[in-house]
């Protein structure tokens, strides 16, 4: 969820010179050629797990890149968090399958069951993250303009990447 703030408001936050729609185009045409051929070569060589850490690093410094916003920091950071994208979502997938399985297998239970819960409950929080968000950017764009607000979302992203490599759940 944390993830994802950041992009939610390219366009209006980096308007000048079409700097933000510039930045969501990098992201989008990345995320396309990473999608041909990056998922299985990081999956096959890193695992799940890490596939995801290195992948949420690519959305972290993308954040960075927003702390000093312009074309040199946005654009290249846009285009590595288009790398991250689609290896992210596919060891997303890999990994709620492999984990639905195995808990499925412990309980006794349908696999197929298992995994249409962990997807759900997944899709659920990912779908939320739109509300919160948009609540965070209602309450941020109310106050001061001053506030450091992409410094507190870089450290809440660092703290839930740093939270998800001590989950092992097989």
């Amino acid at each position: 969820m944390l993830l994802l703030l950041s992009i939610s408001l390219q366009s209006s936050l980096n308007a000048e010179e079409g700097m933000g729609v510039a930045s969501l185009s990098v992201i989008y045409a990345s995320i396309i050629i990473s999608s041909m051929f990056l998922p299985p070569i990081m999956i096959k060589n890193l695992g799940c797990k890490w596939t995801i850490v290195v992948s949420m690093a690519c959305y972290v410094s993308y954040s960075f890149g927003n702390l000093y916003p312009g074309w040199y920091t946005l654009i290249p950071t846009s285009f590595i968090l288009g790398l991250g994208g689609s290896p992210l979502w596919s060891a997303k997938c890999t990994y709620l399958t492999i984990s639905g399985n195995l808990q499925a297998a412990k309980e006794g239970k349908k696999g197929s069951d298992v995994i249409n819960l962990y997807f759900g409950i997944f899709f659920f929080i990912f779908q939320s993250s739109a509300v919160w968000g948009n609540l965070m950017s209602s309450l941020i764009f109310g106050q001061d303009s001053n506030i450091g607000t992409k410094k507190v979302e870089i450290v809440l992203q660092a703290i839930s990447m740093f939270l998800f490599l001590f989950r092992d759940p097989f």
